[in-house]
């Protein structure tokens, strides 16, 4: 039961990390393309 709960626990990390540089990735992207479209007027 403990294996199984730590490995539970290191795939829960790894997701939030995943979908935490996700997020940042995309919010990095759509800002940068925000700023393109603000300079290109």
């Amino acid at each position: 039961m403990k294996v199984e709960f730590n490995d539970l626990s290191g795939w829960l990390k790894t997701a939030i990390v995943l979908a935490w540089v996700t997020g940042v990735t995309y919010a990095l992207f759509f800002f940068v393309g925000f700023i393109a479209e603000v300079a290109s007027w």
